[in-house]
């Protein structure tokens, strides 16, 4: 009895929950009516203030529309509810709004069998949500940071690549350029001295296209690796791919069909003709190598397209957008690509075509360089079973296309007098010294840029010097400068394998009078002479 008489009252239990920090109410059911709230829940519901005898829900923070179901569902079921981390957006003593999240339960009072009452009870577990939403913000930002730190490490990568393959590339295209010199030199002069329906010219003729095909793989590698520079004027694409598509529709396999669907009167692109060709070659290539079936098509097209925003380029153009685009566009009915095979494509070196397929690698990889060159851009889209579509986009010129120079013939021209032709390499000074003889001139050989100085002052008649750009001891530049010093009219023809601007770019004011790219035929060099000679 003594027990009894000391407990609380129910106006001590009513004070306590008043007081507590858990938020507690009470509302009546179906009218859902407040009964009882504590302070704790007052406060929670500012500024409206005590709710009780006021509507749930007439309060904007008691978070009607999550706790109005769930009051429904306890007066209807009798079974307790709770709604974990309920948002709150509440009014703080300032007047400022403040989130806040209650883990909140619902419990049904019942008199008799009937749910009469719902208790509502939460407490505040905002500082709990807060960190874990802070621990969430943080290791979002973590990957994010790994995301864009692998990203850095992968163009890092990709520029190390680049870098090592210019070594390569540099290396190499000297000595590779001068054994293809020597090659096409020597068969251009055993064609030159056989009769024109010799047996032996078609081998010939084969054992040349070869050397030019290994050529353009040079150029390609120089051109991905950035050691070339491009010529650019404005040219007519539309036109320019039709001359392109004709001289390559014979190399296509048989089994595949070249469709043209080239739009006139297009804006013009300034572009390097040489470099816009490879973008073409390399497209048409890879096109009709995708088609393995009996009977395939190539389709190639230009026209104009008009953007609004970015274009989702796989390598798309740097620097301000222009509000249209002329566009390229060749489509196969091939095999088509997976997204990794996609993914994949514009990478150096990386090829499709498996073992003892015809060297590739290059030619994709190059188009991207020389796009990213001219301010455009490219886009593959591609499904297995659908083929594939390589989309080409530069921007126009503000200028007009200017017409392709015809080539000279040069109608059997033959020179006189003597040349000096200067070269490290044996083979391409014996090579070049049979084709020079065989078109009239006597030739006068040297090694190296000393020798050279020596032969040139001992042979006043001299006519012409061919320079190769690139020696041991001496540069090409310092025996420009020398030969201008002992005769400043002598005309000079560089000979080289890198790019026309790029060489030119080393010899500043002692500019040559021509200059002729590694390897050469036996009529580009006739034409580089007769144009020299004759001013």
């Amino acid at each position: 009895m003594g027990d009894l008489e000391q407990s609380p009252s129910i106006d001590q239990l009513l004070e306590a929950l008043r007081k507590s920090p858990a938020l507690v109410a009470l509302v009546r059911v179906p009218d859902l009516v407040y009964e009882f709230a504590n302070d704790a829940y007052a406060a929670a519901v500012r500024p409206v203030g005590d709710p009780v005898g006021k509507r749930f829900g007439e309060s904007g923070n008691d978070g009607a529309a999550a706790s109005l179901a769930a009051l429904r569902r306890v007066y209807e079921t009798g079974e307790e509810w709770s709604v974990p981390e309920l948002r709150l957006v509440l009014a703080g003593a300032g007047g400022a709004l403040e989130e806040m999240y209650y883990d909140v339960r619902f419990l049904p009072v019942r008199q008799g069998s009937e749910v009469r009452r719902v208790l509502i009870h939460s407490y505040d577990v905002t500082a709990l949500v807060r960190g874990r939403l802070a621990l969430a913000a943080e290791l979002y930002e973590r990957k994010r940071a790994e995301r864009e730190r692998e990203a850095l490490q992968e163009r890092l990568l990709q520029v190390q690549k680049v870098e090592s393959l210019g070594v390569l590339a540099g290396g190499v295209a000297h000595d590779f350029n001068n054994m293809l010199t020597a090659i096409m030199g020597s068969v251009s002069a055993a064609a030159m001295t056989l009769p024109l329906d010799s047996r032996v010219q078609p081998l010939l003729a084969e054992a040349l296209d070869g050397a030019r095909r290994a050529a353009d793989l040079t150029r390609q590698l120089l051109t991905f690796a950035g050691h070339t520079r491009s010529e650019k004027r404005p040219i007519d694409l539309s036109a320019h791919v039709r001359d392109v598509a004709h001289l390559l529709e014979k190399t296509l396999p048989s089994r595949v069909t070249l469709a043209l669907e080239l739009a006139p009167d297009l804006p013009a692109v300034d572009a390097d003709p040489a470099q816009m060709q490879q973008v073409v070659m390399n497209l048409l290539i890879n096109a009709g190598e995708a088609i393995r079936k009996p009977h395939g098509r190539v389709s190639v097209s230009t026209r104009v397209e008009r953007t609004s925003g970015a274009i989702p380029l796989v390598a798309p153009p740097e620097g301000a957008r222009p509000e249209q685009y002329v566009v390229l566009e060749v489509r196969d009915d091939g095999e088509g690509m997976d997204e990794a095979t996609a993914a994949r494509i514009f990478d150096p070196f990386f090829s499709t075509k498996g073992k003892g397929a015809t060297p590739r690698g290059l030619g994709l990889a190059s188009v991207m360089g020389i796009l990213r060159a001219h301010g455009g851009g490219i886009r593959v889209e591609s499904a297995p079973g659908r083929g594939t579509a390589f989309r080409v986009f530069l921007p126009p010129s503000a200028r007009a296309a200017q017409a392709t120079a015809p080539q000279h013939d040069d109608g059997g021209w033959r020179g006189d007098g003597s040349v000096l032709v200067v070269d490290d390499d044996l083979h391409v000074r014996a090579a070049t010294r049979q084709l020079l003889e065989l078109v009239g001139f006597t030739v006068l050989e040297a090694p190296d840029g000393a020798s050279a100085l020596r032969a040139f002052s001992a042979h006043p008649e001299l006519r012409l010097v061919l320079l190769d750009a690139t020696m041991p001891e001496m540069s090409g530049e310092e025996v420009i400068r020398e030969l201008r010093r002992l005769r400043p009219g002598v005309p000079v023809v560089v000979v080289s394998g890198d790019a026309q601007g790029v060489v030119m770019q080393r010899f500043g004011r002692d500019q040559p009078g021509a200059w002729l790219a590694k390897p050469f035929t036996v009529s580009e060099l006739v034409e580089v002479l007769r144009r020299i000679l004759s001013r």
